[in-house]
Protein backbone atom coordinates (compact mmCIF):
# COMPACT_ATOMS: atom_id res chain seq x y z
CA UNK A 1 0.00 0.00 0.00
CA UNK A 2 1.26 3.57 -1.03
CA UNK A 3 1.58 5.82 1.94
CA UNK A 4 -1.09 8.77 1.96
CA UNK A 5 0.01 12.32 2.52
CA UNK A 6 -2.64 13.68 5.13
CA UNK A 7 -0.24 17.09 5.71
CA UNK A 8 2.67 18.52 5.54
CA UNK A 9 4.03 20.28 8.47
CA UNK A 10 6.86 23.04 7.98
CA UNK A 11 8.67 24.53 11.17
CA UNK A 12 11.36 27.49 9.79
CA UNK A 13 13.75 27.98 12.52
CA UNK A 14 11.48 28.52 15.44
CA UNK A 15 12.18 27.58 18.93
CA UNK A 16 15.28 26.02 18.15
CA UNK A 17 14.16 23.69 15.77
CA UNK A 18 16.04 23.76 12.56
CA UNK A 19 14.47 24.76 9.25
CA UNK A 20 12.79 21.23 8.22
CA UNK A 21 9.12 19.36 7.24
CA UNK A 22 7.57 16.92 8.49
CA UNK A 23 5.39 14.78 6.24
CA UNK A 24 2.44 13.01 8.19
CA UNK A 25 0.34 10.46 6.44
CA UNK A 26 -2.67 8.98 6.90
CA UNK A 27 -1.20 5.33 6.75
CA UNK A 28 -0.48 3.67 10.61
CA UNK A 29 2.41 1.33 10.82
CA UNK A 30 2.08 -2.35 12.81
CA UNK A 31 1.53 -0.47 16.25
CA UNK A 32 -1.15 2.13 15.26
CA UNK A 33 0.87 5.18 15.06
CA UNK A 34 0.72 7.50 12.35
CA UNK A 35 3.74 7.27 9.88
CA UNK A 36 5.83 9.72 9.41
CA UNK A 37 9.18 11.50 7.76
CA UNK A 38 10.88 14.94 8.60
CA UNK A 39 13.01 16.29 6.03
CA UNK A 40 15.76 18.32 7.48
CA UNK A 41 16.47 21.48 5.27
CA UNK A 42 20.85 20.91 5.29
CA UNK A 43 19.70 17.75 3.84
CA UNK A 44 18.20 19.12 0.46
CA UNK A 45 19.76 20.10 -2.75
CA UNK A 46 20.26 23.94 -3.98
CA UNK A 47 17.03 23.23 -6.03
CA UNK A 48 14.76 21.63 -3.22
CA UNK A 49 16.44 24.92 -0.81
CA UNK A 50 15.84 27.67 -3.27
CA UNK A 51 11.61 25.44 -3.47
CA UNK A 52 11.13 25.64 0.72
CA UNK A 53 12.19 28.88 0.35
CA UNK A 54 10.22 29.89 -2.31
CA UNK A 55 6.99 28.22 -0.30
CA UNK A 56 8.26 30.48 2.72
CA UNK A 57 7.76 33.89 1.04
CA UNK A 58 4.32 32.92 -0.26
CA UNK A 59 3.16 31.51 2.76
CA UNK A 60 4.60 34.71 4.26
CA UNK A 61 2.92 37.25 1.44
CA UNK A 62 -0.31 35.56 2.07
CA UNK A 63 -0.22 36.88 6.23
CA UNK A 64 -2.39 39.53 6.06
CA UNK A 65 -4.84 40.36 8.94
CA UNK A 66 -8.94 40.43 8.01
Amino acid sequence: MENTIKQVVIQNDKEGIEKRFVIQYSNVDLEGNMIQKIINYDTLSDNDKQIFNSFIDMCLSKNQIL
